[in-house]
Parts: structure tokens; C-alpha cells; sequence
């Protein structure tokens, strides 16, 4: 199967984000929280639909920071999600979008 020519391919946004929680969280903690929220702001069908992934390989555990890919059209809103987290489990903490960019190696 072919790939779709580079006009009619969904354009993605990729997205650096900064947890700051009191204690160190590993990666599955975090994902955890970051879909939780994300899922009750735009709704499974949305979710689906908009192709959120976070990207493991780009998680930092000693500075708390990762990347998201979402398409074009969501990323206002899944920076809105990330901006309702208050708690980590029982750790307080919140999320800070530090930039959004078109290609992974500028973020």
C-alpha cells in the first residue's frame, strides 16, 4: 500500500511539555495522568480521531520533560488538557507546554 502524497497527509504538530511534581515520576505514572486528562477534555472520539501519541523515547526522567504528537488541528486543545492537571497520583504537580513545533527534531 502506498503511501498518500505529502498535500493530502494530516499535517502534525509536535508538542514539549514540562511536568512539575514534588516528587520524580517515571514514564508510566505519567502517561497515566497526561491520558487521563486528556481523555475527559476532548472525549474518546476525538481522541481517536485527532491521533494523539506520546512519545516514549523522548521522556526525560531527571527533567520531567517529554514530547506529544497531535495533529494540526487539536493542538490547542490538548494544550488545554494539559493545563487542567493539578495531581499526580498523590503528588501535587502541574504541566507547563514549553513550545510547539511542525518537526520533532525542532521541538
Amino acid at each position: 500500500m502506498k503511501d498518500k502524497p505529502p498535500a493530502l497527509r494530516e499535517k502534525h504538530r509536535y508538542i514539549r511539555y514540562e511536568i512539575c511534581c514534588e516528587t520524580e515520576l517515571e514514564f508510566g505514572e505519567a502517561i497515566s495522568t497526561l491520558w487521563k486528562s486528556i481523555e475527559e477534555y476532548m472525549g474518546v472520539e476525538s481522541l481517536s480521531d485527532g491521533e494523539v501519541w506520546i512519545i516514549k523515547n523522548k521522556y526525560d526522567e531527571k527533567q520531567q520533560e517529554g514530547v506529544i504528537k497531535v495533529q494540526k488541528d487539536l493542538t490547542e486543545q490538548v494544550i488545554s488538557a494539559l493545563t487542567l492537571i493539578s495531581n499526580f497520583g498523590n503528588s501535587e504537580g502541574f504541566v507547563v507546554c514549553k513550545n510547539v513545533s511542525g518537526t520533532i527534531k525542532k521541538v
